[in-house]
C-alpha cells in the first residue's frame, strides 16, 4: 500500500486523557480518504490507524511519549488498504524553546491476522517536525512523512519526502484554529509512486 495510496486526505484527531496528576494518554486516530489513480481510479477510505501515547504531564522543554499502535483493515477497495490487522510501537518526542519546535514521531506495524491472500504488513513511518514561530500568528514549518515498506525490493521500499511550508494560527470567534500549506519532493520513491506532494491542513485548537 506504500507505492499505491496516494492523494490521501487524512482526519487525524489528537485527544488527550488525563490519568492522574503525572500522566496522560495521548490518542491519535488517523481516518486516512484515499485516491488511487492507477492501475484503476478508485476512490474511499483506507486503513483506519489508532496510537495510544503515554507522556508525562509535566514535561517542560521536552516532552515524550510511548505505546501501541493498531492498524485496521477498514479500507473500502483492496487497492486502498491492506487487508490486515496488523499492530506495534510507537514512539514521539518533542522539545520546544524559543521559536523552535523540533521533534519526531516514529511507527512500525507488523501484521497478525487477515485476507491470508494478501501481501503480510511490515512497514515503518517517521515524521520529522520542524517548527520555526514568527511573529503575528506565523511559522515556518517541516513535517516530511518518510514510510519505509519492509515487505518490498530493496529499491522499491523508501518514499522520502524532502520540502516543507508556511502555516498561520488565528482565531474565528471564540475558536482558535491553525492552517499550513506544504509542498514536498520525493527525493526517493517507488516506481509507480508520486513525485510530488501539496499538504494543507486545517487544525482545531483546543488549548487548556
Amino acid at each position: 500500500s506504500l507505492a499505491r495510496v496516494r492523494g490521501a486526505k487524512p482526519v487525524q484527531p489528537l485527544i488527550p486523557i488525563e490519568l492522574g496528576k503525572d500522566w496522560t494518554l495521548l490518542t491519535r486516530v488517523i481516518i486516512p480518504i484515499a485516491h488511487v489513480p492507477w492501475p484503476e481510479s478508485t476512490d474511499g477510505l483506507s486503513d483506519i490507524s489508532l496510537i495510544a501515547l503515554l507522556t508525562p504531564s509535566r514535561s517542560g522543554h521536552f516532552l515524550w511519549g510511548v505505546g501501541p499502535a493498531l492498524l485496521l483493515p477498514t479500507a473500502t477497495a483492496d487497492l486502498l488498504g491492506t487487508g490486515k490487522w496488523s499492530d506495534g510501537p510507537a514512539v514521539a518526542a518533542v522539545y520546544t524553546k524559543g521559536p523552535w519546535v523540533v521533534g519526531a514521531i516514529a511507527q512500525h506495524f507488523w501484521s497478525f491476522a487477515g485476507d491470508d491472500d494478501r501481501p503480510d504488513v511490515s512497514t515503518t513511518s517517521l515524521r520529522p517536525i520542524v517548527n520555526y514561530n514568527l511573529p503575528h500568528g506565523w511559522h515556518l514549518t517541516s513535517s516530511p512523512s518518510i514510510a519505509a515498506n519492509g515487505e518490498a525490493d530493496a529499491d522499491e521500499r523508501w518514499l522520502v519526502p524532502v520540502g516543507g511550508g508556511v502555516g498561520k494560527v488565528y482565531s474565528i470567534g471564540r475558536h482558535r484554529m491553525s492552517t499550513t500549506i506544504e509542498s514536498y519532493y520525493h527525493a526517493v520513491s517507488p516506481t509507480i509512486g508520486p513525485e510530488w506532494q501539496l499538504r494543507v491542513q486545517h487544525s482545531f485548537l483546543y488549548p487548556d
